[in-house]
């Protein structure tokens, strides 16, 4: 079970300072905003490995890590909620033929928990691949990319004056068929108890951009700001849910979430649904998710769904802990 974070006056203080430093990195001032959206005008964010969120269960629950179940799984979205000893893998089916490979593991290490991460997206397809995503020139507009991208991350989770702490270094790389680049990046966060509800914060992808053929491609850079509440008894279910708020470089906010209901029949036999919506900008593109799983003794299964007829993805999820 996770620590229970203290409320004391310097945790708060300590998410404050979080708070405002990340958004101050990414300009969160109107002019600074602005400013961005015209200097990024011709030139899109990326590479596309950055601009999707991988996992079955955060895709279900529109595009929300699930933040009051901390796994491996939350090197890729809140580094700060990295908890217990455990292995997952994502494979997501993208738009006109694209497809995304994620694996993470996570275990205790010097008083706090560590993880590893991989996840390459490779084919063609168009760069909004996660309702969520941006491109550089809006939420959910489709930006064409052929080749391949990966991004390798370690990442580490501790406490801190009862306040959770974490960061992942990243590897990140571009294959376009033409030109291979590499660079550094790096995510930081913080998360904290408040009752029953679990708030992260974190900055991700912070660092130069990719060297092309004379010119340099930038970042996808964002600050997501999630909660969660774990399932509680309803009935003859269990309810939960998870939101997001998730801010990208050139200032657009796009929110999202969604609802997680379970059903077991039997002890350690559990059967999850779960629903979600998120905010798009285009017409054609769906706002609804859905997915589904099964969860027994120590392994789960995920799929989710997202948008209708060529928009259509899916994904499939194999968690163990």
């Amino acid at each position: 079970m996770r620590r229970r974070a203290r409320t004391e006056r310097g945790a708060c203080g300590a998410a404050l300072a979080c708070l405002g430093l990340a958004l101050n990195i990414l300009g969160a001032s109107p002019g600074l905003a602005a400013q961005e959206r015209h200097d990024r005008d011709s030139r899109r964010a990326g590479p596309p490995v950055l601009t999707f969120a991988p996992g079955a269960r955060a895709m279900g629950l529109g595009g929300a890590f699930f933040a009051a179940d901390g796994s491996d799984a939350a090197l890729l979205h809140h580094p700060a909620l990295l908890e217990g000893s455990g292995f997952g893998a994502a494979f997501h089916r993208l738009e006109d033929g694209g497809s995304l490979v994620a694996t993470t593991a996570s275990g205790e290490w010097f008083g706090g928990f560590a993880g590893i991460g991989v996840v390459f997206v490779g084919g063609t397809g168009e760069a909004r691949g996660h309702p969520e995503d941006r491109d550089g020139e809006g939420p959910g507009r489709a930006e064409r990319w052929r080749g391949s991208s990966f991004a390798v991350a370690a990442g580490f989770a501790g406490e801190v004056l009862g306040l959770r702490v974490g960061g992942a270094a990243k590897v990140v790389g571009q294959d376009d068929g033409t030109t291979r680049s590499r660079t550094l990046a790096a995510d930081v966060g913080a998360a904290m108890e408040a009752g029953p509800v679990t708030v992260a914060l974190t900055a991700q992808n912070l660092g130069p951009g990719l060297a092309g053929k004379g010119e340099t491609l930038p970042l996808a850079t964002r600050v997501a700001l999630g909660a969660g509440m774990d399932r509680k008894p309803v009935g003859p279910l269990d309810i939960g849910g998870a939101v997001q708020l998730a801010r990208d470089g050139d200032g657009e906010i796009v929110p999202g979430g969604g609802v997680e209901i379970a059903w077991w029949p039997v002890v350690g036999r559990v059967f999850i649904l779960r629903f979600g919506a998120v905010h798009v900008s285009e017409d054609h593109a769906s706002p609804f998710t859905f997915g589904g799983g099964f969860a027994g003794d120590r392994l789960r299964l995920d799929y989710a769904y997202q948008g209708a007829g060529r928009e259509s993805r899916h994904a499939l999820g194999l968690a163990f802990r």
